[in-house]
């Protein structure tokens, strides 16, 4: 009888190494926690020119010489990721669906949607791969073109300075209130 004991406390022993150790534990990493946080990560290392990050986001990469893998972006004003779906394919994958809206320095804008696939490793949600679409472009609005806040005077257009630019400058002169 005294060998019972033993034994039971060795298969309890076994009975908690093997179902509740193993299981998967939460990321401790905010970047990594849903689909759309590790998403967003990727293109916020990217905006902000930190490759080794970017890579971060993927299955199996972890730290690697950035600078074969990953395209380097033109410099940006802004870089953002709108209108992001999940959908979820049983445990452990799913589909982030989104569009990148973005300004290149310089004032020319631009969007395209996008998709990848992610899955779950160790607890922590991570991009496998793009899915096999090519982005679409995403047509940004042009903003109007800014308008003159005060109309010209009477002076700025009459017939009879048209093409004389030295008598319209000094009839801007003579004028009372013209000369700067």
């Amino acid at each position: 009888m005294g060998a019972a004991k033993p034994r039971t406390q060795l298969w309890f022993c076994l009975f908690v190494l093997v179902f509740l150790v193993t299981g998967e534990r939460p990321s401790a990493d905010p970047r990594f926690f849903s689909p759309a946080s590790t998403v967003r990560a990727f293109w916020s290392a990217l905006s902000s020119d930190t490759p080794e990050l970017a890579l971060e986001c993927f299955i199996g990469v972890g730290h690697q010489s950035a600078d074969s893998h990953l395209l380097h972006l033109p410099p940006m004003d802004y870089i953002e990721v709108r209108n992001l779906t999940v959908d979820t394919k049983g445990t452990g994958f799913a589909v982030v669906r989104y569009e990148i809206h973005y300004r290149v320095k310089g004032g020319v804008e631009g969007a395209f949607r996008a998709a990848d696939e992610v899955a779950r490793v160790r607890g922590e949600w991570r991009i496998l791969k793009p899915v096999n679409t090519p982005p679409r472009i995403i047509r940004v609005p042009v903003p109007a073109p800014r308008r003159a806040h005060v109309a010209p005077g009477p002076d700025f257009a009459s017939a009879r300075f048209a093409g004389d630019t030295r008598a319209f400058a000094a009839a801007v002169v003579d004028r009372p209130g013209g000369a700067c």
